[in-house]
């Protein structure tokens, strides 16, 4: 059975106004630009009198080399959000107002493949392959993985704050 590890995790939350379509296209682009296959979850919406609450669930995962697959758990969470429309020059633009919270979570997955999980006596050579033979390489890996997490993390809140900074136009 493959190990996973939790690495990092990091939140950004917002209020205010925001194109739910562009949030989700930035993060796509960047799954992209990074190599990550995307796993899509079910996402689930109600509306209430305060608004759409909307939450969605992404997986994007990698694989980092024959042992070690890269994954990064992200779950946008938008509440009382309303549909407003916003002049921008002579023309009228559909924003959303609301809260966003965008939770991220990167784990970490050695012996993807349980290769070296068949029998228990493997388990326990993978133990000591992972902390003797393999750290140093395991170690780039979790540092390599941070830095995606980052990565993502600034492009979420670059995004959210175009709307923050612009205001009304």
């Amino acid at each position: 059975m493959s190990e996973k590890r939790d690495i990092d995790k990091k939140a950004v939350s917002y209020k205010g106004l925001f194109k739910a379509e562009e949030l989700y296209k930035s993060i796509d682009e960047w799954r992209k630009e990074n190599g990550y296959e995307i796993a899509l979850e079910k996402h689930s919406e109600v509306v209430s009198e305060k608004g759409k609450e909307v939450e969605f669930p992404m997986g994007f995962e990698k694989k980092a080399s024959d042992y070690v697959k890269f994954a990064i758990k992200a779950k946008i969470t938008l509440k009382n959000v309303e549909d407003v429309l916003v002049k921008k020059g002579g023309a009228q633009q559909k924003l959303h107002k609301g809260d966003v919270d965008v939770a991220m979570k990167a784990v970490i997955e050695t012996d993807y493949d349980n290769k070296w999980s068949k029998k228990p006596w493997r388990v326990f050579i993978r133990g000591l392959h992972d902390k003797f033979l393999r750290k140093s390489e395991i170690d780039d890996f979790e540092k390599k993985l941070k830095g995606d997490l980052s990565s993502l993390y600034e492009e979420v809140k670059a995004q959210l704050n175009l709307f923050k900074y612009k205001g009304l136009w």
